[in-house]
């Protein structure tokens, strides 16, 4: 195990730094995809909220929509510094 965990390390992989509770929220959203959900919604939302608290990136997820609100949801926040960053060459230009 040592040796695959390094080897993952290496190559720049994620997998093998998670901690518990984000393999335990990737778990149970797996198994609430497929209908078989672990969690409840209660300790679901307790554990979601603790690992953004965290700043774990894990818990962050992009745009969703609900089909029955017709509503966009997203919790993914803005990155001024990307944002500026993307910007400066246009202004160079102008």
């Amino acid at each position: 195990f040592d040796v695959l965990k390094d080897e993952l390390l290496w190559e720049g992989s994620t997998v093998v730094t998670m901690t518990k509770e984000e393999q335990m929220f990737l778990e149970a959203t797996k198994a609430y995809s497929m209908g078989k959900p672990i969690l409840s919604d209660e300790q679901f939302n307790d554990l979601k909220m603790k690992l953004k608290q965290q700043g774990s990136p894990i818990a962050t997820g992009g745009p969703r929509c609900s089909l029955r609100s017709r509503r966009v949801y997203t919790d993914m926040q803005v990155d001024y510094l990307r944002l500026t960053l993307l910007n400066i060459p246009g202004v160079g230009v102008a």
